[in-house]
C-alpha cells in the first residue's frame, strides 16, 4: 500500500492529484483496518491517561506506536503532544481521538528525539479535536512524522 502510494505521489501533477491520492489511502487504510481490526497488527494501542505524563499540560515523554496502524488516544485532559516513538520508513499510523479534548501535536518539539518529532507542511502545530483523527507518514529520509490528512 505504501510503495503504491509513493508511486502515485510522484505522478500527481495538481492538488487536486494530489488530494485524489490522499483520499485514495485513506479509503484503503479504513478497508484493511476494517478486514484487520481485531488483530494486532490492524490495531495498535489504546493510548490512556495511566501511560501518560505530563508537564505543564505537555506529555513528558511522546508516546511510542507499537505495532497495528490504529493508535487510540484516551486522555483525561487536553494535552500537547510533542512527537511519536515507533517510526520507520513508510510507517503509516492513524490517531484517533477518542476523549473528550482537543490535543495539539507539536511541529519540530523540541521535547521529542529528534526522530520522534512531527513536522509540518505550514510549520505550525496541528490540532486533533473530540473524535477526529490524523494520519501520519513517517519519513525515513528526514527521520520525521509527516501529516498527511487531519480531521479524517
Amino acid at each position: 500500500m505504501v510503495r503504491i502510494f509513493a508511486a502515485k505521489l510522484n505522478i500527481a501533477e495538481s492538488v487536486e492529484d494530489l488530494k485524489d491520492v490522499l483520499f485514495d489511502l485513506i479509503d484503503d487504510i479504513n478497508s484493511n483496518f476494517d478486514e484487520a481490526a481485531s488483530t494486532a497488527t490492524g490495531r495498535g494501542t489504546t493510548i490512556s491517561q495511566s501511560a501518560l505524563s505530563f508537564v505543564n499540560g505537555e506529555l513528558a515523554v511522546p508516546p511510542v506506536l507499537t505495532t497495528g496502524v490504529l493508535f487510540q488516544l484516551s486522555a483525561a485532559q487536553a494535552a500537547t503532544i510533542p512527537g511519536f516513538g515507533g517510526g520507520y520508513g513508510g510507517r503509516v499510523v492513524v490517531i484517533h481521538n477518542t476523549s473528550a479534548y482537543t490535543y495539539t501535536i507539536a511541529h519540530e518539539s523540541g521535547t521529542a528525539l529528534p526522530t520522534e518529532r512531527v513536522t509540518t507542511r505550514t510549520g505550525a502545530s496541528l490540532t486533533i479535536a473530540a473524535n477526529n483523527g490524523l494520519v501520519l507518514i513517517y519519513d525515513d529520509t528526514t527521520s520525521r512524522w509527516i501529516p498527511v490528512c487531519n480531521q479524517v
